[in-house]
């Protein structure tokens, strides 16, 4: 099961924020669960108006992903269906996608949602 994490509002106004791992349905999920040997495979993908899926190459024996949005939103899939601009999860700039395993890495699709380019930086984890 997938992950998002979504920053809360500053809403004392100290500057504070906090990040909650969101699961699909937008329930807090266990973030106890996250244990991996180190974030040890990498990449940067530009996302633009063609669906794109992560690298094989990179992931090779990754267990889980963490992918961070820059630039723009886009929208996502896990079902190992393309994206469109129309159909998938939509995540925002900012936003950070965590995939907990080798199938949601294989089946990951994204597509921006604006009319500029995102940007995913994404770090691989291997289960311990």
């Amino acid at each position: 099961m997938f992950g998002l994490f979504k920053e809360t509002p500053d809403v004392a106004g100290d500057g504070q924020r906090a990040e909650l791992l969101l699961d699909s349905q937008g329930r807090l999920r266990d973030q106890s669960r996250r244990k991996s040997t180190g974030l040890d495979l990498f990449e940067v993908i530009t996302v633009s108006t063609i669906a794109k899926v992560l690298d094989p190459a990179k992931y090779v024996g990754a267990t889980g992903a963490m992918i961070s949005i820059e630039a723009a939103n886009v929208r996502f899939r896990l079902d190992g269906t393309s994206s469109t601009t129309l159909v998938g999860h939509i995540a925002f700039n900012g936003d950070m996608i965590y995939l907990d395993s080798t199938d949601e890495i294989e089946k990951f699709s994204v597509i921006r949602d604006d009319a500029v380019d995102a940007v995913l930086t994404v770090s691989y984890t291997k289960a311990d």
